[in-house]
């Protein structure tokens, strides 16, 4: 996955990857990590229905954005940033407009609180390039994904892009959920 990211143009050390069971595990181990009851969180709108259940399953209160025809309103995705304590986007081939965020509002936007990109539908440009990783423009953003698109449905096989720390962090959730792969730079829990 860090050479996937490299050969995208985006820098990745091995050790800021965390191998998940899909993007919606990934997703799922983000929001039990950083997200507490009532936390505001910002999403499209719509969006991909299973990050609305997971979200409410962790009693989030949903900020929606509207994603219009014509794409993101950068000044109200601002605006519920500086009072969400998370967002959730998908700016590659939406779910479920297929709209693609152009390069103007990824190099503009700046979200107040951290910021999780589903990069689940990136390698699904047929007809175009695949864009650009939103955190060459948003170093601080967390990058979800998944082969289910690209490569087969049945294989459940995700990850997590960001920083080690918080990779610990949420290495730390998972420990209380499944005993599944962990990132390069931890070794394993001694079992009981």
């Amino acid at each position: 996955m860090a050479h996937w990211y490299e050969r995208r143009g985006l820098p990745t050390p091995p050790d800021h990857i965390l191998i998940t069971n899909g993007a919606q595990h990934a997703l799922a181990l983000l929001a039990r990590t950083l997200v507490s009851p009532r936390d505001k969180v910002l999403i499209d709108h719509p969006t991909y229905p299973h990050a609305i259940s997971t979200f409410t399953a962790a009693r989030a209160r949903l900020l929606p954005v509207a994603v219009a025809p014509s794409g993101w309103d950068t000044a109200q995705l601002q605006a519920a940033g500086r009072i969400a304590s998370l967002a959730y986007l998908i700016p590659d081939f939406h779910n479920p407009t297929g709209l693609c965020m152009p390069a103007s509002v990824r190099q503009s936007l700046r979200l107040a609180c951290p910021t999780v990109i589903d990069e689940t539908m990136t390698d699904l440009a047929l007809d175009t390039a695949s864009p650009e990783p939103f955190a060459m423009h948003m170093p601080t953003a967390i990058s979800i994904g998944s082969v289910s698109k690209s490569i087969w449905g049945g294989l459940r096989i995700g990850w997590i892009r960001a920083t080690p720390s918080l990779l610990e962090r949420v290495q730390q959730t998972r420990y209380a959920t499944d005993l599944g792969p962990l990132s390069s730079n931890s070794s394993p829990q001694p079992s009981s």
